[in-house]
């Protein structure tokens, strides 16, 4: 069963690269031979909150009235490498990345 689901996968990545009009491609890794739900099951630790439930807030960005159309973290040095948390599913990774990607933007180094 593991291999067919390696299989699908497989599959599935070949049809979605050869489109070619995306500006990734994917890759096998090592959770090729698992399904979505069990990668959501042992990965992911997010709790999706109901539309009644999501908070409302008054915040607004300041001068955010010139807004680009579109911006590439990554040129601008605030994006780190791939981690691989393994079954953490922490928030701590996503708080570094964040605080790391904060620091360079504001000060031109990084913390790491």
């Amino acid at each position: 069963m593991r291999f067919q689901i390696f299989k699908i996968n497989v599959e599935y990545i070949d049809t979605f690269n050869k489109v070619g009009d995306r500006t990734y491609v994917l890759s096998v890794n090592g959770f090729a031979d698992q399904t979505n739900e069990e990668f959501v099951a042992s990965r992911n630790g997010y709790k999706k909150f109901s539309e009644e439930r999501k908070l409302e807030t008054s915040f607004r960005y300041k001068n955010a009235a010139a807004v680009p159309s579109s911006m590439d973290w990554r040129k601008k040095g605030a994006v780190t490498l791939i981690k691989d948390q393994g079954q953490c599913g922490s928030w701590a990774f996503s708080t570094v990345a964040s605080m790391e990607g904060i620091t360079q933007l504001t000060t031109g180094t990084w913390i790491s």
